[in-house]
């Protein structure tokens, strides 16, 4: 007997795009009768391993699984169930299976290059936990960027946190304290893993009597429907978290309903939305 269950692991539910893939997984496979168990690792691997058994103990006709790093060795838990199953944002070596990802690495040379497009050179990065895929990722596509333009890719402005906007918050007052007094350290630009962390640094330049984008100019990485509401508007790069649902939603009825197992490797390209949070520096200043 079937057990109808869709198993989806996920490192951080916190994330807007995993919400979404949640949200549209459970309303598109309940017409054929499938439900939803989801579990969050919260970037932690063993409790990501403690997920994948309990999930596995269901029996899942599909799994879709997000790793909390870029090395889980948790990964081979699933090596009886990978031609059902979905990795999110990470390609990995000699695993056969079904990936979904978007191209982060795009994503950190598209926010970097727009800064420095706009003279920016000292700039704070957002990241999210170090070994995280996504975020390991958007921080190569910057480096990539900082070559470009003969700039230094320089580790102490690296912030790695779970992403939210009181980590975004608290990191921007910080870096306040120990770059913004000295004019050779001062930053002019933020670059963030995603738009909750962008406004977490709103937030801080509020409290600290600094401007967007005159102070300090931020650009996101998320594009969700509030970033035109924001003061400015928030500069951002645009993830296409609808797709990757869709897609997932997709694939599992091709598998469950359809029965086709063919194997799918998919990566979706972001691209910079231009709204109001950078300056322009003046080349003389």
């Amino acid at each position: 007997m079937n057990s109808k269950i869709i198993g989806i692991i996920l490192n951080d539910l916190d994330i807007p795009s995993y919400v979404t893939i949640v949200h549209r997984i459970t309303i598109n496979l309940a017409k054929y009768d499938y439900t939803t168990l989801t579990c969050d690792s919260q970037h932690n691997s063993d409790l990501e391993r403690k997920n994948i058994r309990t999930v596995l103990s269901r029996i899942p006709e599909a799994l879709i699984f997000s790793p909390v790093s870029v090395k889980s060795a948790n990964i081979s838990l699933l090596n009886q169930v990978l031609d059902k199953t979905i990795i999110l944002d990470n390609q990995i070596d000699n695993i056969n299976t079904n990936y979904i990802s978007i191209n982060h690495e795009r994503a950190g040379y598209l926010s970097a290059k727009y800064m420095f497009d706009n003279n920016h050179s000292n700039i704070i990065i957002l990241s999210g936990p170090k070994d995280f895929p996504g975020s390991y990722l958007y921080l190569k596509g910057i480096g990539l960027a900082c070559k470009e333009y003969n700039l230094n890719f320089d580790d102490k402005y690296i912030f790695y946190s779970k992403p939210s906007l009181n980590a975004g918050e608290k990191i921007i007052m910080e870096c306040f304290e120990k770059f913004y007094s000295n004019k050779s350290t001062r930053f002019t630009g933020v670059l963030s893993f995603c738009d909750a962390m962008a406004f977490g640094v709103y937030s801080a330049a509020k409290k600290l009597n600094l401007k967007i984008p005159e102070d300090i100019s931020v650009i996101g990485y998320d594009d969700g429907f509030i970033n035109d509401f924001t003061a400015p508007p928030l500069t951002t790069i645009h993830a296409p978290n609808e797709r990757v649902a869709s897609l997932c939603s997709e694939l599992l009825i091709s598998r469950l309903i359809n029965k086709k197992n063919n194997l799918n490797t998919i990566s979706l390209e972001p691209f910079l939305v231009e709204r109001n949070s950078v300056k322009k520096i003046q080349e003389n200043c």
